[in-house]
């Protein structure tokens, strides 16, 4: 046993003194007595790069655990090597072979960036793998360039604090590996939490106004769950903004808005979230991207549903509220004939015969009625704007509110249309109104009198502003299907990436063909070779976008702009061909209902966040 502790002595000493040899042609050498983890400090001193460039070593020459044609793998103290992040030089790692007097290295930090969860753990030791390809004979001269290119690489995560946060995150990671192996919903009526791997978002729903400053949304890590408050944390119209665009798309492709910097080096992402920042390992990316599109799909399908309760169509959300709506835009004097008639007609004034009785709000900017057991119906007021049109002009919005008094809401409370039925068939007639001038025959002779005819619903809605967000799978007009055009345009200015299937655009065309003919037998050689010109371009983009779709790759989203404008243009050439009818009878948009929802969805949801 003696004589075996005195061999493996030797070989040590064999060691030290094959490495010391290669070392110092090149480098001051010191011996580290008491700095656990380093053996060496070496000093640059030779050739072109004497320029006192420092490193240190810790090396090893009986204590391999494997080799084979491609590397030798050593173990190590998971403590030790959290050390290495600490020091101001990189620490080189050697391997020498006391009988084939080879010295292999490695700079260990390229595989510890990928091993931080186990030098984070209570592990006996973790395996580094030195390349054998890294071989440096006892013999040899100089240091490999290899060598100082991995120094400066240290210097550089150095000094751009990737250490240090790597540092951080060795002491952060959990002793709970996941929150949930598999994904994990619970969600209740007001609230959700999902549960994915290291990442965990609870959230409640929004119940009225998105503008809300308090938080709605909460999301951890469980690398950092021994940190405290090192939560996520959201209102409704930061997750909106964050999560809703760029959903279901690749982070690495940088169509994630919280996604702001790849780290090539380190392989983590940098994500920004407004009023927290966070450095992401690829699965913890992966893993949020899934839980985020997960919640959003819940999150605005709730949005959604309440809209559709409320009966809410097209009308526009009123500054970042998904249950308050702008039903019109009137001039100020007629909103202000109006509240004149509604205190008129208040409580004993008005007559459920009549269809109402107004209630007596405090402000007399509120417009509501009551029914016959004094319960509110609706609930509108008026907000006085600057006109879009005219900066010196003041306006009206008009506004439904949604009645969340559970204690005097009726049974049936008017629905956003139900209350704009109101105004238009029962309100407004009495204040807007065509005025004739007819001859009224008399005993002798005739006389001139004015007569006033009540305007009609159509009459009424061109005098009024009535805003609407969406678009129609089913333009009533030349001039709406052109608008549809634009607006997808538009839409697609801002994407980097779309699929939309070159099949609909075939179909499309041949229905174009159908409906301009009758224009084109009368409209010349001129017109029909317009015509061609454009389908011929038409032509050209469908079959790019074939092949696109052949390679399984995604159009360019102003290649797909340049599409829907091209089809503007014919459309607004020939307006004869494309009137509501027609429209319908051929069901143009069939094949873009998904793309239409979309459009409509994000419409929305840019109105809520806006």
């Amino acid at each position: 046993m003696v004589v075996e502790m005195e061999t493996i002595q030797e070989m040590e000493n064999k060691t030290e003194s094959l490495l010391n040899t290669f070392l110092s042609r090149n480098c001051t050498v010191n011996k580290m007595h008491d700095d656990f983890g380093i053996d060496l400090s070496c000093t640059v001193t030779s050739g072109e790069v004497a320029n006192g460039r420092e490193f240190f070593v810790q090396y090893k020459g009986v204590e391999k655990i494997a080799e084979d044609d491609d590397y030798v793998s050593l173990q190590m103290n998971p403590a030790m090597v959290r050390l290495w992040f600490k020091k101001r030089y990189v620490t080189f790692l050697f391997y020498v072979d006391p009988e084939e007097e080879d010295i292999y290295w490695v700079d260990p930090f390229e595989q510890l960036f990928e091993k931080i969860k186990e030098i984070s753990e209570d592990k006996e030791s973790i395996v580094i793998k030195l390349p054998k390809t890294n071989l440096l004979h006892e013999k040899s001269e100089d240091l490999p360039t290899d060598f100082m290119e991995h120094m400066k690489r240290f210097d550089n995560h150095l000094f751009n604090g990737a250490l240090d946060r790597i540092s951080q995150d060795i002491a952060t990671f959990s002793e709970v590996e996941y929150f949930s192996e598999e994904l994990l919903i619970e969600e209740a009526e007001k609230s959700i939490t999902i549960n994915y791997k290291n990442v965990r978002l609870t959230a409640s729903y929004p119940m009225d106004n998105l503008a809300s400053r308090e938080t709605s949304c909460l999301i951890q890590f469980s690398r950092y769950a021994k940190k405290p408050d090192a939560e996520i944390r959201l209102t409704h119209k930061e997750l909106l903004d964050l999560f809703y665009f760029g959903k279901e798309t690749d982070a690495k492709l940088g169509m994630r808005k919280f996604i702001k910097l790849y780290l090539e080096e380190i392989d983590q992402y940098f994500a920004d979230f407004g009023n927290s920042i966070a450095y992401l390992y690829q699965d913890e990316v992966d893993e949020l991207c899934v839980v985020i599109d997960t919640f959003i799909k819940n999150y605005v399908g709730k949005i959604t549903r309440f809209m559709k309760e409320l009966e809410s169509f097209a009308f526009e959300p009123y500054r970042g509220s998904h249950s308050r709506f702008k039903l019109m835009q009137l001039e100020v004097e007629l909103w202000e004939t109006i509240r004149e008639h509604v205190q008129k007609y208040q409580l004993s004034n008005g007559s459920f015969e009549e269809g109402y009785i107004f209630i007596p709000f405090e402000d007399n900017n509120r417009i509501g009625i009551e029914d016959e057991q004094g319960k509110e119906l609706f609930n509108v007021y008026g907000s006085y704007e600057q006109s879009s049109y005219d900066s010196e002009k003041l306006v009206v919005d008009v506004i439904w509110e949604y009645l969340d008094d559970c204690e005097n809401k009726p049974e049936q409370p008017y629905s956003v249309v139900d209350t704009y039925s109101f105004f238009i068939n029962d309100l407004l007639p009495k204040f807007l109104t065509n005025e004739f001038t007819v001859r009224k025959k008399r005993l002798f002779g005739t006389k001139l009198i004015k007569v006033y005819k009540t305007l009609t619903k159509e009459e009424i809605e061109k005098k009024i502003f009535v805003p609407k967000y969406k678009l129609t799978q089913y333009p009533n007009s030349n001039s709406e299907l052109a608008s549809t055009f634009y607006y997808l345009a538009e839409y697609m200015k801002e994407k980097d990436f779309y699929l939309v299937n070159y099949a609909s655009f075939e179909q499309l065309l041949l229905n174009f063909d159908r409906l301009v003919q009758a224009e084109l037998s009368i409209g010349g050689n001129s017109a029909k070779a317009w015509y061609q010109n454009k389908k011929n371009i038409l032509l050209e983009d469908l079959a790019q976008m074939k092949q696109e779709q052949k390679n399984e790759t995604l159009s360019e989203g102003y290649f797909l702009a340049n599409i829907f404008s091209r089809l503007q243009s014919i459309v607004q050439q020939y307006k004869g061909s494309f009137d509501g009818k027609r429209i319908r009878e051929s069901d143009l948009l069939k094949d873009f209902s998904d793309l239409i929802a979309d459009y409509n969805e994000e419409r929305l949801i840019k109105l809520l966040v806006s």
